[in-house]
């Protein structure tokens, strides 16, 4: 957040370059609060938890080195969506059928 409003996803994305961080795709959020941009980017190992894991690490070392305040958002985690249909009773992911950890003795 906070990028220059009239900065393009081309440009966005050479800034990542020589900053060492190669996103994939970037896509453009325009702010209309304080008249800035956002920016969502994807790389291509964020499927896994260390691709995941090295990219925040570098943001968060990032907005350390720029001395952005804590309480001014940088970047976010990303998060998948639990969706749930209307016309479902019961949500296969909330199913607590198949558990078998609670039928398993506990050994201290």
């Amino acid at each position: 957040t906070g990028w220059q409003e009239d900065m393009t996803e081309e440009e966005f994305l050479q800034v990542m370059n020589q900053l060492d961080f190669y996103p994939v795709k970037a896509h453009r959020h325009h702010t209309t609060a304080d008249g800035s941009s956002s920016f969502f980017m994807k790389f291509e190992q964020m499927d896994g938890a260390i691709g995941a894991k090295r990219a925040m690490k570098r943001l968060k070392r990032l907005k350390w080195r720029w001395r952005i305040k804590q309480t001014v958002p940088f970047f976010a985690y990303a998060r998948r969506i639990d969706v749930h249909r209307a016309c479902e009773d019961r949500h296969e992911d909330e199913l607590s059928d198949a558990d078998s950890d609670i039928d398993e003795p506990i050994h201290y």
